[in-house]
């Protein structure tokens, strides 16, 4: 992990890894290593993100009145986030798209079924109750 740009684990994976007791000690050790940008998962609680330099910030989930199930929602944050960077938008904006990927994702039974397009995923974040597929 040392030296990477973006790592993106649950918090218990990095607190586990960096031998630390807690987030923000976990997150300080990383840097320390080298790695550039933190996203720490945490579900429907959203993420943390970290740059190197930065306090940590929490960004917000999404709250869904019906969630499915979860399966594939972290894989499915990674992929949303990381559409994010290959569009070159800001740590802040990937973050986000991350997160509502991820809930979107819950909505149905398997992250290949559930996975939203662009025009989806924009709908959603701009706060429509029901997204038609």
């Amino acid at each position: 992990m040392q030296k990477a740009t973006y790592v993106l684990p649950g918090a218990d994976e990095l607190m586990k890894i960096m031998d630390k007791p807690d987030i923000h000690s976990a997150i300080a050790k990383a840097h320390s290593l080298g790695i550039e940008n933190i996203v720490v998962k945490a579900g429907a609680g959203g993420a943390i993100l970290a740059p190197y330099g930065h306090e940590p910030r929490h960004m917000p989930g999404f709250e869904l009145k019906k969630p499915v199930s979860p399966m594939g929602a972290g894989d499915c944050f990674v992929g949303g986030f990381t559409a994010g960077l290959l569009m070159e938008q800001p740590l802040e904006t990937c973050v986000r798209w991350g997160n509502a990927v991820g809930a979107f994702c819950t909505m149905a039974y398997g992250p290949f079924h559930s996975c939203p397009s662009m025009a989806e995923l924009q709908a959603f974040l701009a706060g429509k109750e029901e997204v038609s597929r």
